[in-house]
């Protein structure tokens, strides 16, 4: 199974989107590790927002 997504580059846009978009509240998040990174998916109906934070940098998600 595939699922299209469309990519958000900036998390505010993401977050004006899942607030605007409150009759659908489809949404998901994970967190993966890698070898050398953490990271970060998060999707809001049809929108993926995807953060890498490379090991031994601070890890802090955008304040909402």
């Amino acid at each position: 199974m595939s699922l299209l997504v469309h990519l958000a580059e900036c998390w505010v846009d993401l977050e004006d989107y899942a607030c605007w978009s409150h009759e659908c509240q489809f949404s998901a998040h994970q967190m993966q590790k890698t070898i050398d990174s953490i990271e970060a998916y998060v999707a809001v109906r049809k929108f993926k927002y995807v953060k890498v934070f490379k090991k031994n940098s601070p890890f802090r998600l955008p304040e909402p």
